[in-house]
């Protein structure tokens, strides 16, 4: 399965990126290292899903229960910013973890599925947001829906 097909519209084709290497060695070393994202890109997906629903339960669940005023605006604007952080630094970490190679242009591919991860981290937190301020009971101020 080529799940890093999931992560195209940031990185490119494969036949884009291995033709940036010239040499039959370098090709090989690119293709090995492609393949070792594609093997790695199921892990990549889970910590953007894990990191943005862990943080928006939070912030809806034990965050907001906590005594003091912490259900404001900015609060979860703030969850927000440190979901999508934690997405993008966590992707890129995990990406040099598994995937190493001295291959030059490997990191700037690591960085743009770190990205993917941060643009979908925002759309994810954002509808699981829109989904809990409609339709699940909350002590969080309330964007969108009943107040």
């Amino acid at each position: 399965m080529k799940l890093i097909g999931f992560y195209r519209p940031f990185v490119g084709t494969e036949a884009k990126f291995l033709d940036n290497y010239t040499s039959e060695e370098t090709q090989e070393i690119a293709q090995n290292f492609w393949n070792s994202l594609n093997s790695s890109c199921l892990f990549f997906i889970l910590v953007w899903v894990g990191v943005s629903l862990l943080f928006c339960i939070s912030y809806f669940t034990w965050y907001n229960e906590m005594p003091g005023r912490h259900y404001k605006p900015s609060h979860w604007f703030g969850f927000y910013i440190v979901t999508v952080l934690v997405s993008f630094f966590g992707t890129a970490a995990l990406g040099y973890l598994l995937n190493k190679t001295s291959l030059d242009g490997s990191a700037f591919l690591i960085w743009e599925i770190a990205f993917g991860n941060l643009i979908y981290s925002i759309l994810l937190y954002g509808l699981f947001s829109c989904f809990w301020f409609l339709w699940l009971p909350t002590n969080a101020y309330r964007l969108i829906g009943k107040k």
